[in-house]
């Protein structure tokens, strides 16, 4: 089932060409806390009203909280292996993601490689990041590669998305 989940929802990222890194771990954060949160009351639809950034802080809770040894935690044992395996300092699980969320998510340079399927580009600067990204790809079945945003196609990006680029660090 969860295959065909997957199936479905990253098939319409890619019809919305909104098929990039940021739209894929918001996915997959999502499809995690409707698996591991149902017993709190995360539904699919409290999962698509909720923002990301709660969707992480009540997964961190979970993780917290219980044992990851259901089968419906498979997204969110995924996730905390990545967090393992990917941060090389003292962030939680939560500040992790979040952190992570709001580098994918909410940075114009990261929509640079909008792809259908995989390999997925990966452009973030953050080796944690890119690791942790690799580690849910893989688990999807998809690959990745890294581009290296350079100063100038940085400031093109932000150029071309309307705002200045003044205080972008590479």
């Amino acid at each position: 089932m969860s295959r065909v989940l997957d199936s479905f929802t990253f098939c319409e990222l890619s019809n919305d060409y909104d098929f990039y890194a940021g739209s894929i771990l918001a996915a997959f954060v999502g499809q995690a806390m409707w698996s591991s949160g149902w017993e709190e009351g995360w539904t699919c639809i409290r999962t698509e009203e909720e923002g990301v950034q709660q969707q992480i802080e009540a997964l961190g809770k979970i993780v917290s909280e219980r044992p990851l040894n259901r089968l419906v935690d498979h997204k969110l044992r995924v996730m905390v292996d990545a967090h393992k395996q990917c941060c090389k300092d003292d962030r939680t699980f939560t500040e992790f993601y979040t952190e992570m969320v709001q580098e994918l998510c909410y940075k114009p340079e990261h929509r640079l490689m909008t792809l259908v399927g995989s390999p997925i580009c990966l452009t973030m600067p953050q080796d944690d990041f890119c690791c942790a990204m690799d580690v849910i790809c893989g688990s999807l079945g998809w690959g990745t590669w890294r581009k290296k945003l350079t100063d100038e196609e940085r400031q093109a990006i932000y150029k071309a998305a309307g705002a200045s680029g003044a205080g972008v660090v590479g």
